[in-house]
């Protein structure tokens, strides 16, 4: 069992910014999501991308920066709210800086990925869902009322997993830089 510490600091701008968009989000995505309210095809993209794409931005650190955090993601595979915050662990005397993020915003990353693969090459698809997701109890399929070759083409479901990718990226690089940058 890890014990997680987190050392408080005033929030930035950044941060505000950041958890009022989170915020927002949970509107479109509710903790009692059921199996069964999930597209039947299922998304490829989830915990081990991230995990690949957090090594591989840790490689991508100057030396001094990299010895700042850990490239080692935490799951919280027990919560199903979208969830991701900088971490800091103190384990075995030694402080451990990394990312730590919720099984919901692995799903809610891959219901917004899908509406833009969606929508391309204009964003009126994910605009609809997004509407359609904020009025609804739990979020709505994506692929709902769309024919099953359109909705889960193999083109569709590339541009999905290159814009997981993405917003997943660019989640943990920016709690990465919260730690080497001193905001943690």
């Amino acid at each position: 069992m890890h014990i997680h510490f987190l050392i408080p600091r005033a929030p930035s701008l950044a941060s505000r910014i950041y958890i009022v968009l989170l915020t927002l989000t949970l509107s479109l995505v509710n903790s009692t999501t059921q199996a069964e309210d999930l597209p039947k095809a299922g998304y490829e993209p989830g915990f081990s991308n991230i995990v690949k794409i957090a090594g591989e931005l840790h490689a991508a650190l100057e030396p001094k920066k990299q010895q700042l955090v850990q490239p080692g993601i935490i799951l919280l595979d027990s919560l199903p709210t979208p969830f991701v915050a900088p971490i800091v662990l103190e384990q075995n005397g030694q402080t451990q800086r990394t990312v730590e993020l919720s099984a919901g915003l692995i799903q809610f990353i891959n219901f917004v990925a899908h509406a833009k693969a969606l929508s391309e090459p204009g964003n009126d698809f994910v605009k609809t869902y997004a509407l359609r997701a904020s009025s609804a109890p739990t979020p709505p399929a994506v692929a709902e009322g769309l024919p099953q070759d359109k909705a889960w083409a193999f083109d569709v479901m590339n541009i999905q997993a290159g814009q997981f990718n993405q917003m997943a990226g660019a989640l943990v690089a920016m709690d990465y830089a919260h730690h080497y940058l001193g905001h943690y």
